[in-house]
């Protein structure tokens, strides 16, 4: 498959690094959980409440739930890295190699895919912040509960 087609008609081509088209392009550095809630997860926050899953080695997932104060998440977890097979300068895998960060390149002619961690990494994490009034009598003992 070459291409997609939104719903707009707009087409997105596929295949980027399959080809030595993009030859230009060394690796696509890539995180979704670079966001607000890995400030929460890092930054020590009791009043923050982390919900993260893991992968582990032997392929199972592993799903914590902590306060922001209590939190091991890294800078790095979460982040992955798509090397381009074709690249005339491509980015040395030693650069990322480390605890959490997720590698991922082809072979294109096994047609096939390789990683480094992809088994022991950060998968997805959603944090909450609750905030509670002190005048509220409905809130009674509720930072206990959390």
């Amino acid at each position: 498959m070459g291409s997609v087609q939104k719903d707009n008609g707009a087409e997105i081509e596929l295949g980027f690094f399959d080809c030595l088209r993009f030859s230009h392009i060394s690796a696509v550095i890539f995180s979704n959980l670079a966001t607000w809630g890995k400030v929460d997860a890092m930054c020590g926050n009791p009043d923050a409440v982390i919900s993260s899953v893991w992968s582990l080695p032997n392929g199972e997932m592993k799903r914590t739930v902590s306060r922001g104060n209590e939190a091991s998440e890294g800078i790095t977890d979460g982040l992955r890295i798509y090397h381009n097979p074709f690249a005339t300068t491509p980015l040395p895998l030693e650069v990322f190699r480390r605890e959490g960060v997720m590698q991922m390149w082809a072979d294109p002619y096994a047609r096939s895919l390789i990683s480094e961690q992809a088994e022991n990494c950060l998968q997805s994490r959603t944090a909450m912040t609750f905030f509670v009034k002190d005048d509220d009598p409905s809130c009674e003992g509720l930072s206990e509960k959390i």
